[in-house]
């Protein structure tokens, strides 16, 4: 048995080794945009699987340059840049549970979808079939080289939806907003009748803008208007006395109530000539002198 072999819960797992060895995915704040759908064919099915590959980090001016060359601002791929790694299918890779960078091959990917679909191991697909899955495999070569039909936003659309959802919002020129844009390949193969989705996450930083959805680390409770930091020393919860609106120690709470009291019992006892009653509350809430019910 190998060492990299582990138990989870009883169960033996073959794959698992130290990239699928986490409680929980990173959580991250940066907004999303799904950007455009290119497809092969126009089709309303649902996709048979589902590939999400690893981030592709570009530049703003390379980003932009890359999708949004037209005079218009239209979305579009140069076909001049087709062969450019950011949008090549040879070039991606993908996370597994034994490896963090899987090549991606469009005709493997078909060949397992169609193999999970139908309970079959992949041997049992035609040698036609598989001539042809290679062949449209080399011929879609990138994100450009797809030919049918595609949707996309335009530079100005993108940008409004994104200020409009309130991921962003004008900035000075200084600032950048950081945005993940998804671009989705939906690629389907007729001979094995298999339609798979493809996403590719581009992550670049605007100009011009800045990120609007970060939470503050000193958060306050919703319905304090104070902005001092909470002091959770000593509580005890089962103490009525340990929630209160100012923050401050429970400590130094019973000392200002137990001031606040003792001058108001004092003021009041003043004006009411009933001194030597209220003197005796006084001792009794200040902790000096104790009493019993056969006093009162």
């Amino acid at each position: 048995m190998s060492s990299n072999n582990t138990f989870t819960d009883g169960l033996f797992n073959v794959d698992q080794n130290s990239f699928n060895n986490k409680t929980t995915s990173l959580i991250s704040n940066i907004p999303n945009l799904n950007l455009a759908v290119i497809s092969n064919v126009s089709t309303t099915k649902n996709p048979d699987v589902q590939i999400n590959l690893n981030s592709i980090y570009l530049s703003w001016p390379d980003f932009y340059s890359l999708f949004y060359n037209s005079p218009s601002g239209a979305f579009y791929i140069n076909p001049s840049n087709n062969n450019t790694s950011a949008v090549s299918l040879a070039s991606q890779s993908y996370e597994t549970t034994y490896s963090k960078t899987v090549l991606f091959n469009l005709a493997d990917q078909i060949r397992k979808a169609w193999s999970k679909k139908n309970n079959l191991p992949e041997t049992s697909i035609s040698p036609k079939n598989n001539i042809e899955l290679e062949r449209v495999s080399f011929l879609c070569k990138s994100l450009g080289s797809v030919y049918g039909e595609f949707i996309g936003l335009s530079y100005d659309e993108a940008l409004t939806s994104l200020i409009g959802s309130g991921n962003i919002s004008v900035a000075d020129s200084d600032s950048s907003a950081v945005v993940k844009f998804i671009i989705s390949l939906q690629y389907n193969f007729e001979p094995l009748d298999i339609l798979i989705l493809v996403n590719f996450t581009y992550t670049t930083s605007i100009p011009g803008y800045k990120n609007t959805n970060y939470f503050p680390n000193d958060v306050q409770l919703a319905y304090s208007r104070d902005m001092k930091k909470i002091d959770r020393t000593g509580i005890d919860l089962n103490d009525d006395l340990s929630v209160y609106s100012d923050f401050e120690t429970k400590n130094s709470f019973n000392g200002n109530i137990n001031d606040k009291v003792s001058n108001d019992l004092e003021e009041y006892s003043i004006s009411s000539n009933k001194g030597s009653l209220i003197s005796e509350i006084s001792k009794i809430i200040n902790g000096t002198e104790s009493v019993t019910s056969s006093e009162w």
